[in-house]
């Protein structure tokens, strides 16, 4: 699923996963507000939790004696050629600093 939401000043694309799941999702946002310019394009991701309820314990007991794994916290998000065409139009409208149409 791609969500576009378009309001005055800024724009938003979601992806979410071809398998359905929430936990695989990121967001690209930008503004265009004249007022105060901002050229960069934010992209955000959610990393998947464990499942297990002793895991999340785990994983915060390590976070807060300061353990970081050295491979980063990685996940995935499958993307089919439409939504592949979406983002494209998206970023594309990005870079030309204009609102892509709403489908």
């Amino acid at each position: 699923m791609v969500l576009m939401y378009q309001k005055d000043t800024h724009q938003k694309l979601y992806v979410s996963c071809e398998c359905g799941t929430l936990e695989h999702l990121f967001k690209f946002t930008y503004w265009l507000d004249d007022e105060f310019p901002d050229d960069v394009l934010y992209m955000q991701v959610h990393l998947a939790n464990s499942d297990r309820w002793y895991q999340r314990i785990w994983a915060g007991l390590r976070h807060m004696f300061g353990y970081r794994s050295k491979y980063g916290e990685f996940d995935e998000v499958l993307i089919n050629q439409t939504k592949a065409m979406e983002m494209r139009d998206f970023l594309s409208a990005y870079i030309e600093n204009e609102y892509p149409e709403q489908t």
